[in-house]
């Protein structure tokens, strides 16, 4: 079977995330599923439109028990019915040490993991 994905997604639980529209003024709440240094997978309960820009607001706690948000543009790649809601899979513009330090060390951190990974607090 052939991998479509350039980069491995992490395994993620249920973790909220802000994504706010660029094509009208929304905001709106999903659960991100995995992430990569390419994108990420999301749990919606609405449907969102493939192509549709947006700015993705995540949440990384340091070792201090603090949060600390993060912004990523991006862009829905897909979306198909997934139980009472939606998946997406969301493609990252890009990542940059400047804009996402965080989750690029969360990355690096857990790149070959297998098991899911809360990136909340204990």
């Amino acid at each position: 079977m052939l991998h479509r994905r350039q980069t491995r997604r992490i395994p993620l639980l249920h973790d909220e995330v802000t994504l706010t529209l660029h094509g009208y003024v929304k905001t709106v709440r999903a659960n991100a599923t995995d992430v990569s240094h390419g994108g990420m997978g999301l749990y919606l309960l609405e449907r969102l439109a493939v192509g549709e820009r947006l700015t993705i607001t995540i949440g990384l706690w340091d070792a201090r028990q603090q949060l600390h948000e993060e912004t990523i543009v991006a862009a829905i790649k897909w979306v198909r019915a997934k139980g009472h809601g939606y998946a997406a899979g969301i493609e990252f513009d890009r990542l940059d040490v400047m804009a996402q330090p965080r989750l690029l060390a969360f990355l690096a951190q857990f790149e070959s993991a297998t098991e899911p990974i809360p990136i909340g607090p204990a």
